[in-house]
């Protein structure tokens, strides 16, 4: 009977585990009238009083003990919503934004409570920054779209094309009954004739159905970074792909276009500097409100929004602040410009999570860029959304000092080479049919118009040099003149990619008063960064 006794010992144990078994509730918010998903949303259950928060993407995730029926969700903007979940495990829930706009009026009984809390944010901004407080090293996944706002219900406005250059090509524009199916392979280029293009056009409604189907512009790229403070740093792109191209160079876009923290004195948004609101003294420029607090044992997430004060005339941004009461930290953030100007301007999200339990760490980026023609609300835009997904990090890793050099971004020889398998098993966030659609089309019209051997030559043009087959020669040693020696002439080229990716020859031209003895040049490459001899 002993076997009797622990066994139905055994089973005891596992009723209660069964009835406090965790329920997962999984969604995606997004705004009622725009569908578009919306990061940061608070959501309680008002139940079993667990809470979370929408990620990036508008993605989120509730565990909770009992089933969860009813969700209380605020986010700043918008109005608070009860959402009956019913029996569902899976959600999609819309929120409606308020409507009002932001009162100039700036008046607080007593001391601003936001005030305390930013000044302990910047108290603590170098031990919560990352690059300032220890090594680490980490994965990144980067996807950046380009696409357009096109609002069909206004005049078309023509987009000129250079039918001369088109003529020329066995391809097609997009016709009116655009059907993505028909890109299925690129006999589709060959079966469409442009010899009636002579002054033919494109409007924005065939653009806007161009959009439907396809991005103007999409780059995936996989990196590998590493730092040591307080300026060693090196990241390695492990893959890349680029609608169109083959080669791997745009993947250090990425790195260009996205702050990594929120942190710095000055923050910059493309080529503006703007004062951050983390920054000496910001509340006598800032006008900070606390909008919600959120209590998440044994933490609690302070929700600030900030603005340029009233009258005050210097580059700002406006947004929302997370502060987490363990360290005083910035959780999330959302920032843009306080006013938008012609030309680009970006918008940034930031989620941080707190490592190992011991750092705050960025492992959700995001940037969107507007390129605006005019300031008007009805404005078409082109827009470019760049996602970084951070992920394998470590912390306080040993990195000597020999691992770095003076190269920041190094290119994988296998970067342009990964496979379907290997893409798959590294992409985060969601890869749409549209996104797949784009590396087809703009392949297949890559192809066509030789992008690879254009962006090659544009590429040698720009650096002062005239590639032919695998020799490049040097524009700027072909004619020199100065006031002493007055007109002359000379020659230098050097062997490119096509003769080898790892080691280069160069002669220059003894006509080069600088070199009359004819240097004879070597320079070794390595993942296509030159190092000279």
């Amino acid at each position: 009977m002993r076997w009797l006794f622990l066994f139905s010992l055994f089973l005891g144990a596992l009723v209660p585990s069964g009835i406090h078994a965790q329920n997962l509730l999984s969604g995606k918010i997004i705004d009622s009238k725009t569908k578009e998903p919306l990061p940061f949303v608070n959501l309680v259950d008002t139940v079993n009083n667990y809470g979370t928060s929408s990620d990036i993407d508008g993605y989120f995730e509730l565990n909770s003990f009992g089933q969860t029926r009813y969700l209380k969700l605020s986010y700043v903007g918008y109005e608070t919503q009860i959402f009956d979940v019913g029996s569902a495990s899976q959600v999609t829930i819309k929120l409606v934004k308020k409507s009002y706009s932001l009162k100039p009026v700036e008046v607080f009984p007593g001391e601003n409570p936001a005030h305390r809390i930013v000044a302990r944010v910047y108290n603590n901004r170098d031990l919560n920054n990352p690059e300032k407080n220890g090594s680490f090293t980490y994965e990144t996944y980067n996807k950046f779209v380009v696409t357009a706002d096109i609002d069909t219900t206004k005049p078309p406005r023509i987009l000129e094309i250079d039918s001369s250059r088109l003529a020329q090509l066995d391809t097609s524009e997009i016709p009116e009954d655009f059907d993505a199916s028909e890109f299925e392979n690129d006999q589709f280029l060959k079966d469409n004739d442009l010899e009636d293009l002579e002054n033919d056009t494109v409007t924005t409604q065939d653009l806007a159905e161009y959009i439907q189907n396809a991005h103007l512009f999409l780059m995936e790229s996989v990196t590998y970074r590493k730092y040591r403070p307080p300026n060693r740093d090196k990241e390695v792109v492990l893959a890349s792909r680029v609608s169109g191209l083959k080669s791997a160079q745009f993947a250090a876009i990425a790195r260009q276009m996205q702050s990594f923290t929120f942190y710095e004195e000055n923050f910059y948004l493309g080529d503006r500097e703007y004062l951050n609101p983390i920054s000496k003294n910001s509340t006598k420029k800032y006008l900070f409100i606390l909008e919600d607090t959120v209590v998440n044992e044994p933490d609690t997430t302070f929700i600030l929004s900030f603005r340029p004060r009233t009258g005050k005339k210097f580059d700002g941004l406006r947004g929302l602040l997370y502060i987490n009461t363990q360290g005083y930290a910035v959780e999330k953030v959302l920032a843009e410009p306080s006013e938008y100007l012609e030309g680009a301007n970006i918008t940034i999200q930031q989620n941080y999570e707190l490592v190992d339990k011991r750092k705050w760490f960025p492992v959700q980026l995001k940037s969107e860029i507007y390129f605006m023609f005019d300031t008007t609300p009805d404005s078409d835009r082109l827009i470019g959304r760049l996602n970084g997904y951070i992920e394998n990090i470590e912390l306080d890793p040993v990195l000597k000092k020999r691992e770095f050099n003076h190269v920041v971004v190094e290119m994988d020889p296998m970067a342009s080479a990964q496979t379907p398998e290997f893409w798959e098993s590294k992409r985060r966030g969601e890869f749409t049919y549209k996104d797949s659609n784009t590396y087809h089309i703009i392949d297949s019209i890559g192809k066509e118009l030789n992008f690879e051997r254009n962006l090659y030559i544009l590429n040698a043009l720009f650096s002062g040099q005239v590639p032919y087959k695998f020799i490049n020669f040097d524009l700027n040693r072909l004619m020199r003149f100065n006031g002493y020696e007055g007109l002359g002439l000379g020659l230098g080229a050097h062997t490119n990619d096509k003769f080898s990716q790892h080691v280069k020859f160069g002669a220059i031209s003894p006509m080069d008063s600088q070199t009359r003895n004819g240097n004879l040049e070597a320079i070794l490459v390595t993942n296509h960064t030159n190092t000279e001899t």
